[in-house]
This record gives C-alpha cells, structure tokens and sequence, in this order.
C-alpha cells in the first residue's frame, strides 16, 4: 500500500511501515531494505525527484513469502503509476 502527499522540499522523501503482523524485525528489515532498493533503482528513471512528494510505503503481512522479484515489479509498477499521475 502506498500513499503520498506533496511536500516543500527540492527532492521526494520515502518512508516505509513494517507492522509486527509482518512477522519478526529479521522479516520487517528485508522488506525495508527491498523497498529501499526497489526506490533508489527508480527514482531517478521515473524523475520522483522533480515531483517533491513524500511517499510513504505501507507493507502489508500478505507480502510474506514473495521473492524480491514478485516485490520490486509490484512496487515499480505502483511508482510508475504515482509518477504518470503526479506529472505537474
């Protein structure tokens, strides 16, 4: 789930939720770290940066067993459609 908001800054800022429901802080820091990963590899190519948005990234238990892969195309594909939609 993601969510966003428009903010004053020169850049776009990330931010990224991992409940306990997810399971424990071993599987809450991978999935932080692939949501990281996932925004520094498409930042720049879908120009995030020039939009200044705070976008916050609320992972969700039903991510649990999904490789890296399934993961970053899910998550592209959501920053892709924010950025198409965020076009000033």
């Amino acid at each position: 789930m993601l969510f966003f908001a428009a903010n004053d800054l020169d850049h776009s800022r990330i931010g990224i939720t991992a409940t306990k429901k997810l399971g424990k802080a071993n599987v809450r820091n991978r999935f932080k770290r692939w949501t990281r990963e996932v925004y520094r590899r498409q930042r720049e190519p879908l120009g995030l940066d020039g939009r200044r948005l705070d976008i916050v990234v609320n992972v969700k238990p039903n991510a649990l067993g999904v490789s890296f892969a399934d993961y970053r195309d899910d998550l592209s594909r959501v920053l892709r459609r924010l950025a198409e939609e965020s076009r000033p």
